[in-house]
């Protein structure tokens, strides 16, 4: 059954718009989540704060590179004859 081209544009535009819908109202719901969790329970808001701070931990300062270290030569291997 052939559809007209202005329905097929009809229903890209209702599929496109039900998918953002959908994906707002999950971001939504999430951060909804996020906010009362942190409201509702203290240690939430320090456990953020925690991992915001491991997360850009040295970005601020210069990283200043480690000593070389040399490799030390290996100890020979020694076996065990069983007889």
């Amino acid at each position: 059954m052939p559809t007209s081209l202005n329905e097929l544009d009809q229903t890209y535009r209702r599929t496109y718009r039900r998918l953002i819908t959908g994906v707002v109202i999950i971001y939504g719901a999430g951060l909804l989540l996020g906010v009362l969790l942190t409201l509702g329970h203290p240690k939430v808001a320090t456990w953020i704060a925690q991992a915001a701070g491991a997360e850009f931990a040295g970005s601020l300062e210069p990283s200043v590179p480690e000593p070389v270290r040399v490799a030390q030569p290996a100890k020979p291997m020694r076996t065990v004859k069983a007889d």
